[in-house]
C-alpha cells in the first residue's frame, strides 16, 4: 500500500495516479523537508478532461492491485459537474463506484439542490446512488428519508419519509407530511403514497396517493369556518395535473350544515407559451334552504336544485390579434351573491360574450357579440357588433389629422321576465370622423381647430308615447245595523293606470355636424435647493369650444340602447387648467401633484340650451412620498350651490409596520359612505387587522371585522370574524345581522394552498 498527504492529488485514471505517485509499491514515501529531500517545485496541475474523476482529499491511500482509492479529511470528489464531499470516501477508480461516510453531501446534476446525510453509495458512470438517513430540497420541499436511491434517470425514491417546506429540522416542523414511499423529480414533481399529514406531531389528513406539481398550485385546499346565513361550512377541493403542463383539474366538495352539499369540476388549460388560457367550471347543490331566513319566499322563485356552468378563453393569435369568450350560466339571481361572493362583487350579473380584436398601426377593428342566457336579468345583447376606431394620425405628409371610429350591429334591449316593460331592437350603424389641424402660434401658443361629422343609421326609429288604460271592480260592504241586521252594498271603483309605451316608426339616419377648437400653452418654473430637489411647476389652461347643431333626430326620437342615443346639440366651452408639481425619482420626471379643474360654459343660442356655467369638476393625484397615495375626483353643482359627487381614496405605507386604507364616496341625498382597512404588524411574526364600512346617509353600519394572524418560516394561521350588521329595507322588511367567523392556513411557498385559500371558487 502507497500511502501520501499530497493535497489536491487528482485521479485520471490508474496510469496517471501511479505516475504522480512514483516509487515502489509498499515503500514509504519521503516527506518534502526531510533530510536529503529537496523541496519540490510547486506546478500548475494539467487540465483534467470532464469525463475523468478527480479528489481532493487531506490524505490519499491507493491500491494498485484493486483498484481502490480511499481519501480522508476534506474529501470533494468530482467529474464534470457532479460532485460529492465527505469525511471519508472509498472509490473504485475502475468502476467508479463511491462509498462515502461523514457529513455526505452529493450533487448529481446542475442546478439540482445537494443532498446531505450519513452514509452514500454512488456512481459517477450511471449517477445512480442508495443512502441511508441522507436530506435533500427541491424548491421549496425539503425531504428526509431513513433510505433513499437516486435513478439514472434524475429521480430519487425515498421510503419512510419526512416532507415540508417548514426550515426547521425533522421533530421541530410546523406541519410535515410523512410518507411510506415517495418519489422525487428535482424541480419537477413530487408523489407519495401512504401519506399523513400532521400538524405538529399530531395526525391530521391521510391520502392514500398524493401527486405535487413543483411549478404548479396542486394539492389540497381546505377552508373551514361559520357563517350565519348557511351555518358552520368546510369547502374542500383538490388541484392535479390532467396532462403536462397544459390542462388542469380541481374538484370541489363543500358542505354547509344550513344549506346542504355543493360539488363542483373545474378544467383549466394554458399553453406553456402563454398564446391561450381558459377554464371550464360547473358547480351544483340542492339548497336544503334556497331562501334566507329573513326573505319572502313569495317574492320570488328559486329552485333548490341550484347550479352554474361558466366558460371563459383568452387567445392570442399573432402578434395583432386576439380573442376573448366569456360564458356564464347560473340557476337564479341570488346564486353568486350566496356562493360566489368575489364574482358578485366584481360584477352582480353575468357577462356572456365573444370578442375578436385585430390592431394595427393604424386602426383597431372588433368583432364583438354579447347576449342574455339568463331571461332574469336585463341586458343589452349585440348580436353582433364590427367596430372600428383610427387614432388621430397624420394624413399622408399634410399638416392636417385624422381621427374617427365606425360600429354596425343589430342591438337589442331586454328586460327581465316578467317586467312591464317591452323589449326592443334595430339595426344601427354609426360613424364618426374628425379632421384636425394643429399649429402653434407665437412659440407658445397651441391651437387645433377641428370638424367632423357623424352619421347613424337606424332600421328603426320609435317615440314615447303616454298610454292610459282604466279598470272597474266591483266592491261590496257589509255594515251591521243597531237592530243586529246586517246590510251589503254593492259598488263600483274605476282604476286608472299610465304607462310609457314605445311607438315604432320607420328607418332614418341622424346627423351631426360639429366645428370646434382646441386651444392650450404651457409655462413652468423651477426651484433647486427646497425642500424637493428639484421641483418644477407646470401650469396648463387650456379650452375647447364645440358646436353641434340641433341633429334631425332628438333622442326622444330613438331607441335608448346605450349613450350613442342620447346625443344631440352641444353649444358650450370646455374651460379649465392643469397644474403639475414634478421632480425627478431615478433620473426620470415624477407627478408629485397632478391637478386638473374644468367646467363648460354654456351658451344661450337658438338651440334652447340655457346660458351659464355647468357644474365645476375636479381630478386630483397626489404622491408626495412612495408610502403615501391620494386620489381625489368630484363634481360641485353651481345651480344648486352644494357638492354632487365626491371620491377620495387614501393609501398609507408610512412604516414597515403598518398599512391603512381609507376610502369615501359621496352622492348627494343618496349615500355618504366610510371605508377604511387597517393593517397593524409590529413584528414578522404577527398580523391584526381591522375593517369597517359605514353608511352616514341613512346612520348604518354595513360592516366591520377583523383578523388576528401568526407568520411562521413556513406557513400563516389567520384567524378572524365579520358582522354584517341587519337593517330594514326599503320594503319595511328586516334584514338579520349577518356574521361570520373563519380559520386560514396557507403555506408561505403555496399562497393558495391550505386551511382557507382566501377565494372564492
Amino acid at each position: 500500500m502507497h500511502t501520501t498527504r499530497i493535497r489536491a492529488l487528482r485521479l485520471f485514471g490508474v496510469a496517471v495516479l501511479a505516475s504522480a505517485l512514483g516509487g515502489p509499491a509498499n515503500a514509504a514515501d519521503p516527506r518534502p523537508g526531510d533530510p536529503g529531500v529537496p523541496t519540490p517545485v510547486t506546478a500548475a496541475a494539467p487540465a483534467v478532461p470532464a469525463d475523468q474523476v478527480q479528489i481532493d482529499a487531506d490524505q490519499l491511500d491507493y491500491d494498485r492491485v484493486t483498484g481502490w482509492a480511499v481519501a480522508t479529511g476534506h474529501v470533494v470528489v468530482r467529474k464534470g459537474t457532479q460532485e460529492l464531499r465527505a469525511d471519508r470516501v472509498r472509490l473504485n477508480t475502475t468502476t467508479e463506484d463511491a462509498i462515502a461516510e461523514g457529513n455526505v453531501t452529493l450533487r448529481a446534476a446542475p442546478g439540482e439542490r445537494p443532498w446531505t446525510g450519513a452514509t452514500l453509495q454512488y456512481n459517477f458512470r450511471s449517477r445512480e446512488s442508495s443512502a441511508v438517513n441522507m436530506a435533500g430540497a427541491s424548491e421549496p420541499f425539503y425531504v428526509y428519508a431513513k433510505d433513499s436511491r437516486r435513478l439514472a434517470d434524475g429521480r430519487y425514491i425515498a421510503h419512510n419519509a419526512n416532507v415540508s417546506t417548514c426550515t426547521n429540522a425533522p421533530g421541530s416542523q410546523h406541519y410535515h407530511i410523512r410518507l411510506r414511499e415517495v418519489e422525487l423529480t428535482p424541480e419537477d414533481r413530487l408523489i407519495g403514497r401512504g401519506a399523513t399529514l400532521r400538524m405538529g406531531p399530531v395526525p391530521f389528513f391521510y391520502l392514500p396517493y398524493w401527486h405535487r406539481d413543483l411549478h404548479e398550485d396542486f394539492g389540497l385546499h381546505v377552508r373551514p369556518g361559520y357563517n350565519s346565513r348557511v351555518g358552520a361550512f368546510l369547502l374542500t377541493s383538490y388541484r392535479y395535473p390532467l396532462t403536462d403542463q397544459v390542462l388542469r383539474g380541481e374538484t370541489h366538495v363543500d358542505y354547509r350544515t344550513e344549506r346542504g352539499v355543493g360539488l363542483g369540476q373545474d378544467i383549466k388549460w394554458r399553453d406553456p407559451a402563454g398564446d391561450w388560457n381558459g377554464a371550464l367550471r360547473g358547480y351544483w347543490l340542492d339548497d336544503q334552504r334556497p331562501y334566507d331566513k329573513d326573505e319572502d319566499p313569495t317574492a320570488k322563485e328559486i329552485d333548490p336544485e341550484r347550479y352554474r356552468l361558466h366558460f371563459k378563453h383568452d387567445q392570442t393569435l399573432g402578434d395583432r390579434d386576439y380573442a376573448l369568450f366569456n360564458l356564464d350560466y347560473v340557476s337564479d339571481v341570488d346564486l353568486l351573491e350566496d356562493f360566489f361572493e368575489g364574482d358578485y362583487r366584481n360584477s352582480n350579473q353575468p357577462e356572456n360574450y365573444g370578442v375578436y380584436t385585430y390592431r394595427d398601426d393604424r386602426y383597431t377593428a372588433s368583432l364583438e357579440a354579447r347576449m342574455r342566457l339568463n331571461d332574469f336579468y336585463d341586458d343589452l345583447q349585440r348580436l353582433p357588433q364590427l367596430s372600428v376606431q383610427f387614432p388621430r394620425q397624420e394624413i399622408l405628409d399634410s399638416p392636417f389629422y385624422y381621427g374617427g371610429q365606425s360600429a354596425a350591429g343589430y342591438l337589442e334591449k331586454v328586460w327581465a321576465e316578467g317586467s312591464s316593460r317591452e323589449d326592443y331592437s334595430a339595426f344601427r350603424a354609426d360613424t364618426e370622423h374628425a379632421v384636425y389641424r394643429p399649429a402653434k402660434f407665437f412659440g407658445f401658443l397651441n391651437v387645433i381647430p377641428r370638424a367632423g361629422y357623424r352619421a347613424t343609421y337606424y332600421s328603426q326609429t320609435a317615440s314615447l308615447i303616454d298610454v292610459t288604460t282604466t279598470s272597474t271592480a266591483l266592491t261590496t260592504n257589509t255594515v251591521t245595523q243597531a237592530d243586529g241586521s246586517v246590510v251589503t252594498t254593492v259598488g263600483e271603483t274605476t282604476q286608472t293606470n299610465t304607462i310609457r309605451r314605445w311607438v315604432t316608426h320607420g328607418a332614418d339616419v341622424r346627423s351631426l355636424f360639429q366645428v370646434g377648437c382646441e386651444v392650450s400653452y404651457k409655462a413652468f418654473k423651477s426651484w433647486e435647493g427646497g425642500v424637493v430637489d428639484p421641483l418644477r411647476h407646470v401650469v396648463e389652461p387650456y379650452a375647447n369650444y364645440t358646436l353641434v347643431p340641433e341633429p334631425n333626430l332628438m333622442p326622444g326620437d330613438l331607441y335608448q340602447f346605450d349613450k350613442v342615443d342620447n346625443l344631440g346639440d352641444q353649444n358650450n366651452v370646455k374651460l379649465g387648467v392643469r397644474n403639475k408639481f414634478q421632480t425627478k425619482r431615478n433620473e426620470r420626471p415624477f407627478d408629485l401633484v397632478d391637478l386638473d379643474v374644468y367646467t363648460y360654459y354654456r351658451f344661450d343660442d337658438e338651440y334652447g340650451t340655457e346660458k351659464g356655467l355647468d357644474d365645476f369638476f375636479a381630478d386630483l393625484e397626489l404622491r408626495p412620498a412612495a408610502w403615501l397615495r391620494i386620489d381625489v375626483d368630484g363634481r360641485y353643482d353651481t345651480d344648486q350651490d352644494e357638492l354632487q359627487t365626491l371620491n377620495t381614496q387614501v393609501y398609507f405605507r408610512p412604516a414597515r409596520y403598518w398599512k391603512a386604507d381609507v376610502e369615501y364616496r359621496y352622492r348627494r341625498d343618496s349615500s355618504s359612505l366610510l371605508s377604511g382597512d387597517l393593517t397593524f404588524y409590529p413584528t414578522h411574526n404577527w398580523d391584526f387587522n381591522a375593517y369597517a364600512r359605514n353608511e352616514f346617509e341613512n346612520s348604518r353600519l354595513e360592516e366591520v371585522g377583523g383578523y388576528v394572524q401568526r407568520n411562521l418560516d413556513c406557513m400563516h394561521v389567520r384567524t378572524g370574524a365579520g358582522v354584517l350588521p341587519g337593517y330594514t329595507r326599503d320594503d319595511g322588511s328586516q334584514k338579520d345581522d349577518e356574521w361570520q367567523v373563519r380559520l386560514e392556513v396557507w403555506l408561505t411557498a403555496f399562497p393558495e394552498i391550505g386551511f382557507g385559500n382566501r377565494h372564492d371558487h
